[in-house]
């Protein structure tokens, strides 16, 4: 319950940064949905020398922010994410990660197409199992985000995209299961739409 309560005031507080700011030319409110495919990094896997397969997997992310600036745009954002995967021999069965995250992302607008962009976020996200056995199980933890985006089409008020991103959240022990970090990798499409 308290990472929950944690996650809800973090975005509360994204959100009143955002209509703090004043308003200027070419500054504008966005939101954007992505859709993902990743992987959790296996064992002896280390990114980046290592890339792990991608199995059936999905993921998704909503982001809202404030973005400024005409040719570097900044953005200050927020938002959730979700993302399904195979453990493939880690744990056994399937996991479920989510989680809230606040951060920033810079990119270079010079034109209507193939905007270059990187990104990194902080947050708090909880890891579920489901072994086997059929018992869920639970860590949660800080998490963190860096990653690179290409906006393939890029207007004033709509942005069509796709990005690659590392991420890690440390799972603090819970029951029988230890301290561990987990790692994972995911690329995807994004739309945004500005207004």
């Amino acid at each position: 319950m308290l990472h929950k309560t944690l996650v809800s005031m973090a975005a509360l507080a994204v959100g009143a940064v955002l209509l703090a700011l004043p308003s200027q030319a070419r500054a504008d409110f966005f939101i954007a949905g992505e859709l993902d495919r990743g992987a959790i990094q296996g064992q002896g896997n280390n990114f980046p020398g290592d890339w792990p397969e991608f199995p059936d997997n999905f993921g998704a992310k909503a982001r809202f922010g404030y973005a400024f600036g005409d040719v570097f745009q900044l953005s200050v954002e927020g938002g959730g994410w979700y993302l399904r995967t195979n453990m493939d021999g880690r744990l056994v069965g399937l996991m479920d990660t989510y989680g809230g995250f606040v951060g920033a992302r810079l990119a270079y607008v010079y034109g209507k197409i193939l905007s270059p962009g990187i990104y990194a976020h902080i947050g708090y996200g909880e890891a579920a199992a489901r072994p086997d056995e059929g018992r869920a199980r639970y860590q949660n933890g800080p998490m963190v985000n860096v990653g690179a985006s290409l906006d393939l089409v890029s207007f004033e008020h709509f942005v069509l995209g796709a990005h690659l991103e590392w991420n890690a959240m440390h799972l603090g022990a819970r029951k029988n299961l230890r301290t561990d970090t987990l790692q994972w990798v995911n690329w995807g499409a994004h739309i945004g739409f500005g207004f």
